[in-house]
């Protein structure tokens, strides 16, 4: 797999939260279309709401709760995919055929694979799945997520906030670049 280094994910400048210390993201691509990826927060997790484990199933309107999400895209056309989990390991795959338009539920090849490790300090959230349109493709990708805290409050993170308002669809956001994959003979 080819390996991408963690990176910094803020807070969208239109919330204030003390609860994250530290977020970081990372993303890993198989030549084949797998992808792994992690989300890393530092901080007082216990003040962060976190639904109880369920049993890995698709789910839609992860986003209204703390939810992880990736949006992929190719340098060359206006249509992407969103991913969500959620740390219960509900998932969800959307297809868009342009900024938020054209949407479609996408099966994956299988559900992926979400995985949640808790520590006093941090918690670690990573999903592997198979998204077989992006084998050897280079790719434009935004790594998100939503962190509700205990009192219902919720926070925006990203690579990169765009706009004014918290908005993971745009573009803008998607600025993590992955060359497609060297093909050794």
């Amino acid at each position: 797999m080819h390996t991408m280094n963690d990176l910094p994910l803020t807070c969208h400048h239109s919330q204030a939260t003390d609860t994250i210390e530290r977020f970081t993201a990372s993303a890993k691509r198989g030549a084949d279309g797998w992808f792994r990826l992690r989300y890393v927060i530092r901080g007082a997790v216990e003040r962060i709401a976190l639904p109880a484990h369920i049993a890995v199933r698709h789910r839609d309107e992860l986003w209204r709760h703390t939810c992880f999400e990736a949006f992929i895209t190719t340098e060359d056309r206006p249509a992407y995919v969103e991913c969500n989990f959620a740390p219960s390991r509900a998932w969800a795959t959307y297809r868009f055929a342009r900024y938020r338009t054209g949407m479609a539920a996408l099966v994956p090849v299988a559900p992926p694979c979400i995985t949640l490790q808790t520590q006093p300090d941090g918690l670690v959230l990573e999903a592997q799945l198979h998204l077989g349109e992006f084998a050897g493709r280079a790719l434009r990708i935004g790594l998100t997520a939503v962190v509700e805290d205990k009192a219902g409050g919720l926070s925006y993170w990203a690579l990169r906030h765009p706009r004014s308002k918290p908005d993971f669809h745009h573009r803008g956001g998607f600025i993590l670049r992955l060359a497609a994959p060297s093909v050794h003979i």
